[in-house]
């Protein structure tokens, strides 16, 4: 729970399973809830010179690439939304809501009968297991001259990140594998938050900077690829950070250029330093356990806190928590807060609306832990045979069978980590060529058939690839997998039996 947490410092244990004894309800929604404070602040609430360094930092990128006053009080609202659960947490219900609109257009676009969104609570499907991710000496070495003072005092307490591990049901079957079997999501996410309403692209690993601002200009964001095997750095986690931002009419796509411009301070770009913040260090890092989850992972500024914090599925679980077990005063207030509708509310409908928002919350954290499961099998499947060699000559040969935790301990034994905990390691190398390079359609002489307007490939799924396999453009109302990425669930299988370890809402 949210408040299950033990400040010391800068860094966090998580306490003993909580006992209802000890607190009351009451109690327990209050520290959930209605913590408004940014995270950044709690968290480095006992070092006020940290706090001066972090804001002093900030301020400096900024004036590099801003020039107007209310251009720095612009961004700096940015940072307060992104790190303050009760501002962001009304737009995830409201692009929950529109994810569940997408998903009945798409499901009655397949000829299927129209249902409600397959929302669930994953608690026996995924156990969080202490992920030791601590960048090796070379990675401190390289990157030295990136950080600040604050960041390498950060990095002292840093000891891994609680991470979802799939419950087997035998070496080769998961929990998780019945579900995603069983439902279908047709992309809804990735076309809710998407501007255009087609999924963003897909970034297959580190693509160069000049390259990725010409995608993002065009599509107004990106999505990192399965290929890429960072499993902290997931999927849909920038397409959910400028949808709520978006949605909170704080950005626009003249703010989204200055944010991923190369100008500014030492520290790269406002991209980095907004959404992107494990990129500079690795100092965002989360502790999350059945119960007990840091304050500082409630903030979306660093992709490998976000998933942690989606995966718990604790915004949904809390929401609700509060419309079934909240007082009158607390429904009321946290309705108010959530739907910015300040109008006179009955008790009755407060909880009725937060019943619903929870269940829009819920679809986002569905959509996101289905996708990154996937996500770990494509990797486990096609890159980590690639690692089997090197592993088993170094005499730490793969203990996993099932692809989706390959993909983990593939993450874990990798030798070398660039920006953002991207996997470097020569075996990685060209992974987009050696996956897709089969599927590019060619005529009878051989030769690949190009886009129309020339920088693509196109694949024999109907979607684009461009030239240099680094960047995956999915067409829209196509198969969610390549055909070589079928593979991957071919290789689980599906069984007839009902979803275990999931309930609903």
């Amino acid at each position: 729970m949210f408040d299950s947490v033990v400040m010391k410092g800068h860094g966090c244990k998580p306490r003993e399973h909580f006992n209802e004894d000890e607190k009351s309800i009451k109690d327990k929604i209050s520290h959930q809830l209605f913590w408004e404070k940014s995270s950044f602040e709690t968290s480095l609430a006992n070092n006020p010179a940290l706090i001066k360094e972090s804001t002093k930092e900030l301020k400096a990128l900024l004036r590099g690439v801003m020039t107007e006053p209310a251009e720095l009080d612009r961004i700096l609202e940015v940072d307060s939304f992104i790190n303050s659960p009760m501002k962001y947490i009304g737009e995830m219900v409201s692009l929950g809501r529109k994810l569940e609109e997408v998903y009945r257009t798409e499901v009655e676009a397949a000829g299927k009968s129209v249902s409600s969104f397959p929302c669930a609570y994953f608690d026996e499907a995924f156990e969080h297991k202490l992920l030791e991710n601590k960048p090796l000496d070379s990675y401190y070495k390289k990157f030295k001259g990136r950080y600040s003072e604050r960041q390498w005092l950060s990095m002292e307490h840093r000891e891994g990140v609680y991470y979802p591990y799939p419950v087997m049901e035998d070496d080769t079957f998961s929990v998780m594998d019945n579900w995603t079997a069983q439902n279908k999501l047709y992309q809804s996410l990735a076309k809710a938050a998407s501007v255009t309403g087609k999924p963003t692209p897909l970034f297959l690993g580190f693509v160069q900077p000049e390259v990725a601002r010409e995608y993002i200009r065009e599509y107004s964001g990106f999505r990192d690829h399965a290929l890429s095997s960072n499993i902290l750095h997931t999927k849909y986690v920038h397409d959910l950070q400028l949808s709520l931002l978006r949605q909170s009419e704080l950005l626009d796509d003249e703010l989204l250029e200055k944010m991923v411009s190369m100008e500014g301070g030492g520290n790269g770009s406002l991209w980095n330093s907004l959404i992107d913040r494990n990129c500079l260090a690795p100092d965002n890092d989360c502790f999350v356990g059945e119960d007990a989850i840091q304050h500082f992972c409630l903030s979306l500024s660093a992709p490998s806190q976000i998933y942690p914090l989606i995966s718990s599925q604790q915004l949904s679980k809390s929401v609700s928590l509060c419309a079934n077990k909240g007082s009158s005063e607390q429904v009321v207030k946290l309705y108010h807060s959530l739907s910015h509708d300040s109008s006179e509310i009955s008790e009755e409908q407060a909880r009725n609306h937060l019943i619903t928002m929870a269940r829009h919350i819920n679809a986002v954290e569905v959509s996101m832990i289905s996708a990154n499961y996937k996500d770990m099998i494509k990797a486990g499947v096609h890159v980590a045979p690639h690692f089997e060699k090197k592993f088993a000559e170094a005499g730490a040969p793969y203990v996993e069978t099932h692809p989706a935790l390959k993909a983990i301990e593939m993450f874990d034994k990798s030798e070398s980590k660039q920006l953002c905990q991207f996997i470097a390691d020569k075996e990685i190398e060209g992974i987009g060529k050696k996956v897709f390079d089969s599927q590019i359609k060619r005529n009878w002489l051989g030769i690949r058939e190009k886009s129309a307007d020339g920088k693509h490939y196109v694949l024999k799924s109907g979607d684009l690839i461009s030239k240099d396999y680094s960047v995956l453009l999915k067409q829209p109302n196509k198969h969610d997998l390549a055909p070589a990425e079928n593979k991957a669930r071919g290789y689980i299988g599906w069984r007839e039996s009902e979803p275990k370890g999931m309930r609903q809402p």
